[in-house]
């Protein structure tokens, strides 16, 4: 039976990411761009070399080295020292940001004050069990290294109007980000589910305007203290119930295939274009004028020869 990939890789970091202290007794695997705390070594190595994969299709895409991570797998995550909120971009050593996912085991219980890290609620990824909920690991992971590569470029303006979902910048590039580091196989399921779905697409003006359809909650909002944890066990449930064809699920799934279709027509060069033409307030209708294909600098012309090649590739 299908379902929905997006309740499997919800990012959940709805102001910022929160920065633990490390300690708790644990010493973590250091790879090079990631400090991973695990109790079972080798689940920290397994992960260790999925996020050091990602990190790798981060730099190609973005031309520059994320910033180096701390992840906590594991009941341990939530312990061990004090929490402090920070906007993208904070540091512990100069020119170095320090972040962290929480992970705990059990994935029952929202806490009260959800922290801004990852959080995922049993039984949304299908089976319910740890496993299939550190298949979106690398997902999170390529949120928060956007996040700590774009806030700090971006005009006061964006971080003045922030809808408390992702980076300053608009929901649309923060969740096609996410989901391009995503394993191969949810990609996969994505694509095949954006082509039975191309028909029914958000139309391109909308899409690249919207709040997210779940993490967000209104601009100016985004320094005001999370998400209801009520409120988002409703939002999770309406995901869940709307399927596949839902718009949530559909917001996922049109992001990879939006994305996609950028590098395949303008490459990493135009994506760090747009992304800098957004980091100074721009539209990403109006970034389309950046790409060298005169029939795509239009919004109506680029969802025309998107919707093509959606329907044309295998």
């Amino acid at each position: 039976m299908r379902r929905s990939l997006a309740c499997a890789a919800l990012a959940l970091f709805l102001v910022a990411p929160v920065l633990l202290a490390q300690g708790g007794g644990q010493k973590p695997l250091k790879s090079d761009n990631f400090d991973v705390y695990a109790d079972d070594p080798a689940k920290a190595k397994e992960k260790a070399a999925q996020l050091e994969e990602a990190a790798r299709t981060f730099q190609r895409v973005f031309g520059v080295r994320p910033p180096r991570g701390a992840v906590h797998l594991g009941a341990n995550a939530l312990s061990g020292g004090g929490m402090s909120g920070m906007g993208g971009g904070g540091a512990t050593k100069p020119g170095e940001a320090v972040w962290t996912l929480p992970w705990p085991d059990d994935m029952g219980n929202l806490l009260k004050n959800l922290p801004q890290g990852t959080q995922l609620p049993q039984g949304m990824s299908g089976t319910g069990g740890m496993e299939s909920q550190m298949d979106a690991l690398t997902h999170e992971a390529a949120h928060l290294m956007f996040l700590h590569h774009v806030n700090p470029g971006c005009i006061a303006a964006l971080q003045q109007n922030f809808n408390g979902y992702g980076s300053f910048l608009p929901d649309w590039i923060d969740e096609a980000v996410a989901v391009y580091h995503e394993p191969e196989s949810m990609k996969a399921t994505r694509r095949q589910q954006m082509k039975e779905l191309v028909d029914q697409h958000i139309p391109l003006s909308r899409f690249f305007t919207m709040n997210h359809p779940i993490g967000a909650h209104g601009p100016g909002a985004g320094g005001a203290g999370g998400i209801d944890p009520a409120d988002l066990q409703k939002k999770l449930q309406e995901l869940s119930q709307g399927g596949v064809g839902g718009e949530a699920n559909l917001f996922y799934v049109q992001s990879l295939s939006v994305f996609e279709f950028m590098l395949e027509a303008g490459g990493p060069t135009f994506v760090r274009k747009l992304v800098e033409h957004l980091q100074k307030g721009g539209t990403t209708e109006a970034g389309l004028a950046l790409l060298s294909r005169r029939e795509l600098k239009t919004l109506e012309g680029f969802e025309s020869a998107w919707v093509a090649w959606e329907k044309a590739r295998r």
